[in-house]
């Protein structure tokens, strides 16, 4: 499974569950920026996520103009741009070589590789029922978009010529490996399937992508809990900053006079770290190990059982 540090176009197109499976409950989820589900995509051009990033370091992402709203039409734009390079390498004339096959593809989708950083960072850890919401929509139809690129089968033609030729096209040692590895990942990822393999590999795949969206929501929903502390004896061995901390979120929840400590490892590790209170500190880890685990509509087994037999059966393909 890819992880969210992984943005390149190459990794994206050779990563069996792209960035779905890892659509999960960040550490100290908080409230998002503004709503995200009935605003409309912003026009391209006005669009601060595809913008090219500036500033020292190579460039720094937009962080103080990232907004739900902008998602919608970031992912379009990227996506047809992406689209678009693709198919001119796909469709070109000259023999396939890998100057004019691998190397265009390392360097195509500049664009979602700026945004896919971003969106990570909204839906791990500025996540909220509208962004949670966007996410269930559009995880599905990101997966679906790469496994349109990943198992087109002129493409992989392309893929299978330079694989084939590898021995005698006069390619560094780098280079063979990358031939080597890109070939055998893209078999593994389903690109010489027949149509039927395509298209039921597709459905898992996009299934699935909704699936970790349902149980990252399952996770943030556990996670947006608190245990109140009455008497402030429970705290002792935490630092006066972090039950000062404790006491505005329980200001904050409606209840003055109480120590709220929420169910995030960033409220829960000092806890467990430093309190002197055994009781507590079993009280506090139980509820952070069961997020998910409890009954209710934040249960995630039945979520858990569906993905592993979608695994199965993807693997068996």
């Amino acid at each position: 499974m890819m992880t969210r540090r992984d943005f390149g176009v190459a990794a994206l197109l050779t990563s069996t569950a792209l960035v779905t499976g890892c659509a999960t409950a960040g550490a100290g989820s908080t409230a998002s920026n503004g709503s995200a589900a009935a605003a409309s995509p912003m026009p391209a051009s006005a669009n601060p996520l595809t913008a090219v990033w500036t500033g020292p370091h190579g460039g720094v992402p937009p962080w103080d103009r990232m907004a739900p709203e902008h998602f919608p039409g970031a992912f379009t734009q990227a996506m047809n741009e992406l689209r678009a390079e693709m198919a001119v390498i796909r469709d070109n004339p000259e023999p396939a070589t890998f100057a004019n096959t691998h190397v265009p593809v390392m360097l195509a989708g500049q664009t979602i590789s700026r945004v896919y950083p971003l969106w990570g960072v909204q839906t791990s850890n500025m996540s909220n029922e509208a962004v949670q919401a966007m996410e269930a929509e559009w995880e599905p139809r990101l997966s679906a978009f790469f496994d349109e690129l990943r198992l087109d089968p002129r493409m992989f033609a392309r893929y299978r010529t330079v694989y084939e030729n590898r021995a005698s096209a006069g390619l560094t040692v780098q280079q063979r490996r990358i031939v080597e590895r890109t070939y055998e990942e893209q078999v593994r990822n389903g690109a010489a399937l027949d149509d039927a393999g395509k298209a039921r590999l597709t459905a898992i795949n996009t299934e699935m992508a909704g699936l970790f969206s349902e149980f990252g929501s399952k996770l943030l929903a556990d996670e947006s809990t608190y245990i109140f502390i009455t008497n402030e004896a429970e705290l002792d061995g935490l630092d006066a900053g972090f039950r000062a901390s404790l006491a505005a979120a329980g200001a904050a929840q409606g209840r003055p006079g109480t120590w709220a400590i929420k169910n995030t490892r960033s409220s829960a590790q000092p806890v467990l770290q430093f309190a002197h209170n055994r009781a507590l500190r079993e009280r506090v880890w139980r509820a952070f190990v069961g997020r998910g685990d409890n009954a209710g509509a934040n249960n995630t087994g039945t979520t858990i059982a569906t993905i592993l037999r979608l695994r199965q059966e993807r693997a068996r393909l």
